[in-house]
């Protein structure tokens, strides 16, 4: 069956304004994110002292930074990276949560309630301490991050 725009009018149709909108956004946000290396005009890293502090013109679109760098540039990689660590975080937070979720509901009886009173512990302790607490046993990192958010979202998936 061949998926074509007239059979989604419908769909599009039901939607409201702002629902729509917001859909639009994410989606924009996301080709961004995506296709960001190659979407950016210069490279992000690159420092030019002597363009340091220029205001937006049309070969920096968004002006630069105190180093020369350009902002325009910057925003789209940020896009990126944001995209790969919420993904990351979910995508661990989820399989663990999902994982610990069909196995309480799988063998129900003393396994239920056992992981179950582990999500109730995981739900009462703040995500902010979770995560404090695994970056400073592990330390400081970016892998370290995404740990310390998914061990900090996994009940939220569990339950």
């Amino acid at each position: 069956m061949e998926l074509t725009m007239n059979m989604l009018n419908p769909i599009f149709a039901r939607l409201n304004k702002m629902p729509r909108a917001a859909l639009i956004t994410i989606g924009l946000f996301v080709a961004l994110g995506t296709f960001a290396p190659w979407l950016a005009p210069q490279d992000p890293s690159t420092q030019n002292l002597l363009d340091a502090g220029l205001g937006p013109s049309t070969a920096h679109w968004l002006g630069t930074d105190h180093l020369g760098r350009d902002t325009f540039s910057r925003l789209i990689i940020a896009a990126n990276t944001s995209l790969v660590s919420v993904g990351s975080v979910l995508g661990v937070a989820m399989t663990i949560g999902i994982l610990l979720g069909t196995i309480a509901g799988y063998h129900r009886g003393w396994v239920d309630d056992l992981l179950m009173r582990v999500v109730d512990v995981g739900l009462s302790i703040p995500s902010l301490i979770i995560s404090l607490a695994v970056i400073g046993i592990v330390g400081p990192g970016y892998w370290t991050m995404v740990l310390a958010l998914a061990l900090a979202w996994w009940p939220m998936s569990g339950r």
